[in-house]
């Protein structure tokens, strides 16, 4: 589960189920999905083609948004999708890829998981101590997923959402930075 910044709580808003899940389905498409056909399109018609990763980075945050609106943890949501080492692809590929710009590996006793990335809309590979996961097997899945719960959704159910960051004691730098955006409201002057 996401955890607010030091010294600050996350402010929730209630909203409906359906409409929130139409909305994150309008984004994926919109955002990921314009970016996937983008990179499938360009690298059919370009031998050397062009970099994915991008779509790790555009995935895992919506994983994520719903995860936390359905108050389970975003391996779950993984699982759910078929990927069958979620807790691994959580960890190893969001903070590899969200975190950092560096492929990072796992290691637990003899076993050294490494990983790799796909674009061919084909299953995942686990095996042989690599996951080798597909983006466009990702983004299709999480489309059906979302999908199917707009359609059973009945339209009564509510979730929970971050709507915001509410600081109750920030750190200087935050105080100032919010004395830049409002300083008469704040009482302070720019100079």
């Amino acid at each position: 589960m996401l955890r607010p910044p030091s010294n600050a709580h996350f402010e929730m808003n209630t909203m409906n189920k359906k409409f929130f899940l139409t909305g994150v389905l309008g984004r994926l498409k919109n955002d990921a999905g314009a970016y996937i056909e983008f990179v499938t399109e360009r690298n059919a018609s370009n031998p050397e083609g062009i970099g994915f990763w991008g779509s790790v980075r555009l995935l895992m945050p919506v994983i994520e948004a719903i995860s936390n609106a359905y108050h389970i943890k975003p391996e779950s949501l993984l699982a759910e999708l078929g990927v069958r080492t979620p807790k691994l692809v959580w960890v190893l590929f969001r903070h590899s890829l969200i975190h950092n710009d560096f492929l990072q590996h796992g290691r637990y006793n003899e076993t050294d998981a490494s990983w790799g990335l796909s674009f061919f809309g084909m299953n995942h590979i686990i095996q042989d101590e690599v996951i080798g996961l597909d983006l466009r097997t990702l983004y299709n899945d999480l489309v059906s997923y979302l999908e199917k719960e707009i359609e059973n959704d009945s339209g009564e159910d509510d979730v929970e959402i971050i709507v915001g960051v509410i600081w109750e004691s920030p750190e200087e730098k935050i105080i100032n930075e919010f004395n830049l955006l409002a300083p008469k409201r704040l009482g302070t002057k720019y100079f």
